[in-house]
């Protein structure tokens, strides 16, 4: 009996080594028919694998994009720049901040011609293995085309001086996405093309930054208006928060004086306050609620035509209970700094940095 088990056992192992020795050789097999059909030095193959042919076919085609990844991205160039960049270094750290942030490139490639081909099923586990096959000087081909529009493009915004500081910032902003995805497309094609003649633009990026920068430290100004009544404490967090951008600011009284005075945008700040108390009785007892129901809008205009370029609006209720109307008015500036100035920071930034949508 005991040899019969031994048996079985010895058996059972032998196919399953079998078997796996099987798997491995029908997956080499795929590998070597694949490479038969679509050769390496004509063809980029990559597999995926998914519980359906849909998963393993997205699995495939990531593949494919991992080939081209790379560590060059909008953040990165800043950084390098910002490392390097030794004159107004205190306005220099604080554009790179923000340039880091509004300025990048999609981990996502757009590789047109990925061709799904293969796909199998394990009937043992149910998984799905596909494979992605991208033609090299098919998309070497679009490659160069998207580098000859970039650099096209570059130079048409470079050559358009603006008619004011802000259009020769924008200008300037896209140019500069214009060459972060140039280099990107320049690097995959040296990876498909590595004979490839398409030199780097970096030289033109490096000018740009510092442009950028020089730009927004000598010559950019915003008239600030603060209209109405609008606490010490939330003048001085909303100053800080456009400052924080790296943006020059001036504060004016009124909003016709800031218009005369040269300004590239102006500025208007209204924060609008409701206070009022309410009892309710809880239980046995009568409390009084104190409430400050606020609003805090940020409106950017143009000083040539004053009208409303963009306006940031945000609100909240304050509320509690016996600690009074200033302890309500405390927690009202402090929701403002904390959480509602930082918003007001990034906004700024994109506005003036950001071009509009077509």
């Amino acid at each position: 009996m005991k040899n019969m088990l031994y048996t079985i056992s010895l058996l059972i192992i032998t196919c399953y080594f079998v078997v796996s020795s099987l798997m491995v050789e029908a997956r080499d097999n795929d590998s070597d028919d694949m490479a038969k059909r679509y050769p390496p030095d004509r063809y980029l193959v990559r597999p995926g694998g998914g519980s359906s042919p849909e998963n393993a076919s997205e699995a495939a085609r990531l593949e494919i994009a991992k080939y081209f990844e790379s560590k060059i991205s909008g953040e990165s160039i800043v950084k390098e720049w910002a490392e390097s960049h030794t004159v107004k270094g205190k306005t220099t750290q604080k554009h790179a901040t923000e340039l880091s942030n509004i300025i990048s490139v999609s981990a996502n490639r757009e590789i047109p011609g990925i061709e799904i081909t293969g796909t199998q099923q394990d009937k043992k586990t149910g998984e799905y293995t596909t494979w992605a096959v991208l033609e090299k000087n098919a998309y070497i081909s679009v490659l160069k085309d998207r580098i000859s529009k970039r650099d096209s493009e570059t130079d048409q915004y470079l050559a358009g001086t603006g008619t004011n500081d802000m259009q020769k910032l924008r200008n300037l902003n896209r140019a500069l996405q214009n060459l972060i995805e140039r280099e990107k497309d320049r690097r995959d094609l040296t990876l498909l093309d590595p004979d490839s003649m398409v030199e780097s633009r970096n030289n033109i990026l490096q000018d740009v930054l510092n442009n950028i920068d020089n730009l927004v430290s000598d010559s950019f100004d915003v008239g600030l208006v603060f209209e109405g009544d609008v606490d010490s404490k939330v003048r001085t967090g909303i100053t800080q928060g456009i400052v924080d951008a790296g943006i020059r600011i001036k504060e004016f009284r009124e909003f016709s004086a800031a218009c005369k005075t040269g300004n590239d945008l102006i500025m208007s700040v209204k924060h609008d306050v409701n206070e009022y108390t309410r009892n309710q009785k809880m239980g046995q007892k009568d409390y009084e609620f104190f409430y400050c129901s606020w609003v805090l809008s940020v409106s950017v205009y143009d000083p040539e035509t004053t009208e409303v370029i963009d306006t940031f609006v945000q609100k909240n209720d304050i509320k509690n209970v016996g600690g009074g109307q200033a302890k309500t008015q405390d927690d009202m500036v402090r929701n403002i700094l904390q959480n509602q100035v930082p918003g007001v920071t990034a906004w700024v930034y994109k506005l003036i940095f950001s071009p509009p949508e077509n």
